[in-house]
This record gives structure tokens, sequence and C-alpha cells, in this order.
């Protein structure tokens, strides 16, 4: 198929190579080549077309994973998949999901070619109207099981509507949807976005107004996206993308309306999440509601808006996962650093105190530490399963690109100290000698060791009062064949002289 078309061409938010872009997300299972208009379509296509050795040494390198390449100005979205997607089988409509005028079409239509009573008319051109279930429509509107349909009167049909509205039925059937699934969405994302960390859930099928439809969602975080700005919106509407009125789209609201600080994440509020974040939502439905002819954006259904929030959460809740193991991770590599920094030290002080063997503390206190700290050594495999852990989490439908995780900053490794290397005995003999302050004695010492106790004359208080009784007992006194020692007056220290009260009427000397 080819075709011709005269426009502008310009790159961008809007642009035929997003529009591609997304598309090739969408749909995994396809192959696109796309060739600017600067360039010579035939010239460049014929090596990269399906069938020629390129395209095959291409699609033969299934041990990585499909990524978009650009290579001399041709874009090349591979394909990330090679099963095509389950064909849709045809229904009839429900009920619940028709109008009165299209009801109305409905019964000309059926009295131009079949002919039949009403009864066969419900059973044949509806879904989910057992025999049971149009023989109670039929009394309802006040005919029986054999008037034809061509003897229903205009009013009957509007009695007829209303009991199609306030009637319990069952749903309609759900293999008319062509969903994309959970594997596919990996497989699209991974090839369109860039990043470390992907995420993809598929809700039931449910019911609006009588028509089916499938909510899809997936996330894509970190790597290469950046992360001070808000997070990416990608929508699809039976695969196709949807490029314009974001803002008015019942997806961009399912979005905003989701506690993404329950996640790990970063959302101001009544606004979309921020950080290194890629959000897509797909509905398949056998009738999207659309705000406008134009087909731009999803209205706004109470029952839509639920699915994609329920899809988005879920897709959250493996996301939060993820970021708090990466983060419990850290911090007990941390926790190891700060053990291994000091376990030395330790074993060394334990050594001169007890007299143990210092390696044989160290080796004792590093496996402690190891043991406490063990979740630092966990490895997480491609999907975000803790390695080697045979319990069944909740990560169906995630992968983790190893290489495109930020490295974290680890510091320095601690070597483990020398404990054979000889001491001097100069410095061993010194240690020995040295005695230790500050070590509360143990009771055998305190028994043993006699006790040595100094008395101190107590010193006055300020202001206290002093008698001459007092004044008698600090003078020197000079005991028989003794000479006081005198201190030569160049040597002595300056005293300050006692002030002699000015008489004996003193008020402090009694």
């Amino acid at each position: 198929m080819s075709i011709e078309l005269e426009g502008k061409y310009q790159k961008g938010r809007g642009s035929v190579d997003e529009f591609l872009e997304l598309t090739a997300i969408a749909n995994p299972h396809a192959r696109i080549v796309f060739v600017p208009p600067s360039r010579v379509a035939q010239d460049d296509v014929d090596d990269l077309l399906p069938g020629t050795s390129a395209a095959a040494a291409q699609e033969s390198k299934s041990d990585a994973p499909a990524q978009t390449t650009e290579t001399g100005g041709l874009t090349v979205f591979p394909r990330g998949v090679h099963e095509l997607p389950p064909e849709t089988k045809e229904i009839q409509p429900h009920p619940k999901g028709i109008e009165l005028g299209i009801l109305l079409q409905m019964l000309k239509d059926y009295e131009v070619t079949e002919k039949g009573t009403l009864y066969d008319f419900l059973q044949t051109r509806f879904c989910r109207v057992s025999p049971v279930t149009a023989a109670k429509f039929c009394s309802a509107v006040g005919v029986t099981s054999r008037t034809r349909a061509s003897d229903i009167e205009p009013h009957q049909v509007e009695k007829l509507f209303a009991v199609f509205d306030s009637e319990r039925l069952s749903p309609p059937p759900t293999d008319c949807l062509a969903p994309i699934g959970v594997r596919q969405l990996l497989a699209g994302m991974l090839k369109g976005v860039k990043a470390e960390f992907y995420a993809a859930s598929t809700r039931e099928a449910a019911v609006y107004r009588g028509r089916p439809f499938q909510i899809e969602a997936a996330i894509a975080f970190g790597g290469d996206l950046p992360g001070d700005q808000q997070a990416r919106v990608i929508r699809f509407a039976n695969r196709v993308p949807l490029l314009f009125q974001q803002s008015a789209c019942s997806s961009f609201k399912a979005i905003e309306e989701t506690p993404w600080k329950n996640y790990a994440m970063q959302q101001p509020r009544g606004g979309l999440p921020v950080g290194p974040l890629v959000v897509m939502i797909h509905m398949a439905s056998v009738w999207v509601p659309f705000t406008s002819e134009s087909k731009e954006a999803i209205a706004d259904y109470d029952e839509i808006r639920k699915e994609m929030r329920l899809a988005l959460m879920e897709c959250g809740r493996k996301l939060g996962t993820y970021l708090r193991k990466r983060l419990k991770m850290r911090r007990e590599g941390e926790r190891r650093d700060v053990f291994e920094r000091y376990i030395g030290e330790i074993a060394k002080a334990l050594n001169a105190i007890t007299g143990e063997d210092a390696k044989r503390i160290y080796e004792a206190l590093l496996a402690q530490a190891r043991s406490r700290t063990a979740v630092a050594d966990q490895q997480l495999d491609e999907d975000g399963k803790i390695a080697k852990d045979d319990e069944d989490n909740d990560d169906e439908g995630v992968i983790i690109v190893m290489n495109a995780i930020a490295p974290i900053e680890e510091s320095q490794p601690i070597l483990a100290p020398n404990f054979d290397a000889p001491v001097a005995s100069g410095a061993r003999e010194s240690t020995r000698k040295t005695p230790r302050k500050n070590v509360k004695p143990s009771a055998k010492d305190a028994k043993s060791a006699p006790v040595k106790v100094e008395k101190t004359a107590a010193k006055p208080a300020k202001n206290a009062i002093v008698t001459k009784r007092d004044l008698a007992a600090r003078a020197p006194t000079s005991t028989p064949g003794h000479t006081p020692a005198v201190t030569p007056a160049s040597t002595r220290a300056p005293s300050r002289p006692l002030r002699k009260p000015d008489s004996d009427d003193d008020p402090r000397l009694f």
C-alpha cells in the first residue's frame, strides 16, 4: 500500500515521528521503517524490506531486546513480538447499549429482511437475550410471542426501550475486543522508551451503557528519562495514538486522581506526578466514546475512569515495591560500610582488654555485620524478583533493565586490618606500662587492693564567717627541732597580703 500526501513536515510533539513512535509501542508485532521526506524512499528501503538479507539479519538478533534505531536518517521500529494479536469476533448489540432511534431502525430492517415475530427479533438481533428473557420483554410490552414485528406500534417500541434499561441482563461477551496484552505492552514500551523499570497491567473486561470495554496501563521509570519534569502521558484507543486534547481526556484525569505519593513518587495537588516516568493508557472497545468527531480524547464516564484508576494503581504498586527494595538495599549497604569502618578498631580494643585473638574477633564481628545487612547483597532479576528466591511475589508484568539503572555512589572499600604484623618491642612495653584511665576496677581487684583515703580540708565558701579560732588553726605550727623550709624571695610567688581588721569590733570576729 502506498499513498502520496502533500504537507509541511516538522518534528516534535504531534508530528509524524511521534505518531509512528506511539504506533510502534501499541503494535509491537509490527515492523515499521520510516523514511523522512528529505530522502529517496526507494533507494533507502530496499535492503530493509521484509524478506531481504538485511532485514533477516536484524530480526534474527533475538537475544537482545528490540530497540528503535536511527541510521543514516532512517528510523526503524523493529518487531518486538512475533505473535499476531488474536482475531476479534463479531457480536450482536446489547439491549442496554442501543438508543431509541437505532431500535426503530433495527425493527424496520427486520421487517424487510426476515418478517418474523418480535420474539425471534429479540433473540437473533441482540446478545445475552435468552428465550425466557425474550418472552418477558414481549409480555412487558403487552404482546404475545407470536406477534409480528411489523405490528408493533411506536409507543410500544418506546416501552420496550424503557424495559431494556430497567431489566438486569448479563454483560456482553468480550471476545469482540482486541487488547494488547501484558507481555506485548512491555515489549512495546521496552522498544520505544529507554528506562530501567517497566510494569504493565490489563484489567478484566467491563461494560458501560451495554458496550464492553477493556483498560490496559503501563509505566516506565528511570533510565534516560528526565527527572525534573512532569510525567509523560501517552494515550491510545483501539491501538491508535491520541495526540491532542490531552487535558480533556478521561485517561488524563484518571492519572491526576491516582495517589502517586503512595508509590514513592512526587505529585503536586491535582497534577501529574513529577519524576522520570512515562504513563501509558489503552482503551479497547467496540464503541469508544470520544468527546468529538475528531476522535482526539475519550469522554469522561465514571465506569471508564474507575477502571483506568485501578489499572494505574496496580502498576503503581509494582513501582513502589521496586523503589522500596532499592532504597532498602542502599540503606543496608551504607550501614555495612559504617560497621566495617570501625570493626577493626573494636577488635583491637577488645584484644587489649580481654587478650583474645584480634583477628578472630574481627572475623566474628564482620560475619555478624554481613548477616544483619544481608539485604544489601540481594540481586533483582529482570522480572523484579529477588534472584534465587522461590517465593511467589506480585511481580507479574514487570521488566527491569539492569544496565539502565543509575549506579549507586559507593564509598571506597575498607581494607581489613593486618593483625599478623609484628609490633615493635618498645611500643609493646609502652602499651603495657601505660596505666589505663577511667577504667572501673572489678570486684576482685577492689577487695585485694588497699584503699588509700586522703583527707582534704574543706574549702570555705565565699563570704563565709571566719572566727579567731579558725585563723589560729590556719597559722603554720612549728615542732621542736624542726626548721621550716624558707623559700627565697626571688623564687617565691607573690601573694596577696591579708587585710587586718580595723578593730576588734569587726562583726565577722567573735
